[in-house]
């Protein structure tokens, strides 16, 4: 059984912090010591508001420092030139240093908020898969039509399988509510979609 969990969104906005909030709130009341870790913050603030949040709010036993050791600066250069295999060496050497320090260790993907936004699913993909983490993956569902959902959903498993990782579930996120039963039922013709798939509404609070 793994002992992470990668968050991954499809897109920007899709939703990423309500899912770890989700899964935080799971493990907190089923595991020992949980464990936080965000490969690369957006880079626009001093600090990640989320992080700090569940750091708070789970009155967890984990340094910022720590969770949060590289922001999107500083590998800029190298991502926008498509150099990531420096990336994720460092980003590997980062969690080695925490992991076996938890239970089990929540790891939340970047923002494509990057020049290289393009490429991001890639590269989180690259990270998941060299920290050895299965992936929750959330897909955007905001102003899509069931088609267009499911065909968002099938180019972000793809990117995430070609490159070795393991899908736990997808979170279809965002969706209107008249749309909700159309988008199960359209993702549910896709063979290929083998891992639970879960659809939650737009809230506009």
């Amino acid at each position: 059984m793994s002992k992470s969990l990668y968050i991954a969104a499809a897109s920007a906005r899709a939703g990423k912090g309500l899912a770890a909030l989700g899964v935080m709130d799971v493990l907190a009341r089923k595991v020992g010591r949980i464990g936080l870790f965000r490969p690369i913050t957006p880079g626009y603030e001093d600090r990640d508001a989320l992080i700090e949040m569940l750091i708070a709010q789970y009155n967890l036993d984990i340094e910022y420092a720590d969770v949060c050791p590289f922001d999107y600066d500083d590998f800029a250069d190298s991502i926008s030139q498509g150099h990531s295999d420096k990336v994720v060496s460092q980003v590997v050497d980062a969690y080695n240093k925490i992991k076996n320090k938890y239970d089990f260790v929540l790891i939340i993907g970047s923002d494509f908020l990057g020049a290289a936004s393009a490429s991001e699913l890639e590269l989180n993909a690259q990270f998941a898969t060299n920290l050895g983490s299965p992936v929750l993956l959330v897909v955007s569902g905001n102003d899509l039509s069931p088609d267009e959902v499911a065909t968002s959903a099938g180019h972000a498993r793809h990117a995430l399988t070609e490159n070795g990782c393991s899908l736990v579930a997808t979170i279809i996120n965002r969706v209107d509510s008249a749309d909700r039963d159309a988008v199960l039922t359209t993702m549910a013709k896709h063979a290929e979609i083998t891992e639970p798939v879960y659809v939650l509404r737009e809230v506009p609070v």
